[in-house]
C-alpha cells in the first residue's frame, strides 16, 4: 500500500525593519526567541522532583516501611509495630531534601544560563538604515539582523549581504557538530546579492513595504537541508536557497567583517534547539547497581519474613499453653498476680497473618537509611567540590 503524500505549506515573512517585537498578524510558528534549557518550573519543582526522587527503589522502600509502621502503630486491628514510624520518615525527608535541595541548586544554574542567553543583544537594522541593538529573545522571522566577526548567531538566518565579495561568508559549528573547520556559506542570489542595508531597504520599499519576502519550508531537525525562495522585487527577481544560505544559530561567523541575515526560525523551532534534548533525569551507575541490590535484598526479606512466620506457627502450636506469664491462655491454675495483671487486650487477639507485616517491619533494617543519607552528604561534598575545581581551573 502507497501512503499518501500529504503537501507541507510553506511559510512567507516580509522582511521588517525596526526594534517592533510583535508578532506580525497570521505569524505561524515560534513567536519568541527565548530558549530554556532548565529542567524544572517553579510550579512543577516540588510534584516533579518528588517524582523523580521515587524513582529510586530505596526511597520507595523505605516510604513504604514508614506506612507499615505508621498503620501497625495508629490504626487499631490492623498489625503491631515495634518500631516509631518517624525513626524512618525522619531520615527519609532528610534524603529527599537533600537531594531537592541539590536538584534546586543545579535548575537555578540552568535558569542564570538562559537569562544570561536570553538577554545578549543583536544589532537589528531600522528602516533608516541606522542598527539598534534588542535582546536575543525578542528577536521575530523576518527581522534584518547585522552580525560582526566572531559573533554568534542567535536566530537561523538567510544571509542577504556580506562584506566579502560575491556575498560569501564564513562559520564555525564547533558549538554544534564539534567541527572547528570553517564552512562556506553563500548570501542570497550570491554574486548579485544585496551590497548595504540601504540597498536592502530600497528593494524593500518597492512595492509598499513587502517587495522583499522569504518563502520557507516548516522547521526542521535536519541541519543539513534547507529549502526557501527569496523574492526581491523587481530589482533581483525570485531566487531559490538551500542548505548553503542557511546560518545556524549557536554557529559563529569567522574571517567576515560583517553579514545581514533575514531570521527565518526563532526559538524552539531553530535547528539547535530541535536537535538537543531536555535536561536528563538520569540515575548514576552506583544507584543503578544499589537499585538492582534492592530488589535482591527485598525478595531475602520477603522469603526470610515467611520462613519465620512458619516457624513461629509451629512453635506456638507446641508452646503457647506454657506462656502464661505474657498473658496467653490458658490462664487457669496460674499464680493469681499473672492473671489479675492480664487485661482482655493480649497477643492472641493479632491474626496469625497480621505477624508478617510485623516480622518484615523488624527485618527492615537489612537495608539501613544510614546508607543512603551518607551517600547524598558525600554527592552533596562533592558536587561542592566539582564547583570550586571549576571556579578556579581556566578550561581550554
Amino acid at each position: 500500500m502507497v501512503e499518501e503524500e500529504v503537501e507541507v505549506e510553506w511559510r512567507t515573512v516580509a522582511l521588517r525593519f525596526g526594534v517592533d517585537s510583535t508578532p506580525t498578524p497570521g505569524q505561524r510558528g515560534s513567536t519568541s526567541n527565548a530558549v530554556f534549557t532548565a529542567k524544572y518550573t517553579a510550579l512543577s519543582f516540588l510534584p516533579k522532583g518528588i517524582f523523580e526522587q521515587f524513582r529510586r527503589v530505596a526511597n520507595v522502600y523505605f516510604l513504604g516501611i514508614s506506612i507499615m509502621m505508621a498503620v501497625g502503630t495508629y490504626v487499631p486491628g490492623t498489625w503491631f509495630s515495634s518500631l516509631d514510624p518517624w525513626t524512618t520518615i525522619g531520615p527519609l525527608a532528610l534524603i529527599v531534601g537533600l537531594t531537592l535541595t541539590k536538584e534546586g541548586i543545579e535548575d537555578s544554574k540552568r535558569h542564570k544560563a538562559d537569562r544570561a542567553v536570553n538577554s545578549r543583544t543583536a544589532q537589528v537594522l531600522c528602516a533608516d538604515g541606522s542598527f539598534q541593538a534588542v535582546g536575543w529573545s525578542t528577536l521575530q522571522p523576518g527581522m534584518v539582523l547585522r552580525i560582526e566577526d566572531r559573533q554568534e548567531f542567535p536566530a537561523d538566518l538567510v544571509p542577504l549581504a556580506s562584506s566579502e565579495e560575491a556575498g560569501k561568508c564564513y562559520i564555525e559549528t564547533a558549538n554544534i557538530d564539534g567541527e572547528t573547520n570553517l564552512k562556506l556559506r553563500a548570501a542570497a542570489f550570491g554574486a548579485e546579492c544585496f551590497t548595504s542595508g540601504a540597498d536592502l531597504i530600497a528593494a524593500a520599499t518597492e512595492d509598499g513595504g513587502s517587495a522583499v519576502a522569504l518563502s520557507f519550508e516548516p522547521p526542521s531537525a535536519s541541519i543539513h537541508a534547507f529549502n526557501a525562495t527569496l523574492a526581491a522585487g523587481t530589482a533581483k527577481g525570485k531566487g531559490a536557497l538551500g542548505a548553503e544560505h542557511l546560518l545556524l544559530r549557536g554557529a559563529l561567523l569567522r574571517n567576515t567583517k560583517w553579514i545581514l541575515g533575514a531570521v527565518v526560525y526563532t526559538g524552539k523551532e531553530t535547528k539547535l534547539v530541535m536537535n538537543s534534548r531536555d535536561a536528563p533525569s538520569k540515575l548514576s551507575t552506583i544507584e543503578t547497581m544499589v537499585n538492582s541490590m534492592i530488589y535482591f535484598i527485598l525478595g531475602a526479606m520477603v522469603v526470610l519474613t515467611s520462613l519465620t512466620l512458619m516457624g513461629y506457627a509451629l512453635w506456638m502450636a507446641e508452646h503457647d499453653d506454657e506462656l502464661y506469664y505474657l498473658c496467653h491462655p490458658p490462664l487457669a491454675g496460674t499464680d493469681p498476680l499473672f492473671e489479675a495483671g492480664c487485661d482482655q487486650k493480649s497477643w492472641d487477639e493479632y491474626p496469625l497473618w497480621t505477624l508478617w507485616p510485623t516480622f518484615f517491619i523488624l527485618y527492615n533494617n537489612f537495608l539501613p537509611i544510614s546508607l543512603y543519607v551518607t551517600m547524598e552528604l558525600v554527592n552533596v561534598a562533592q558536587a561542592y567540590f566539582i564547583d570550586q575545581v571549576c571556579a578556579s581551573v581556566e578550561f581550554y
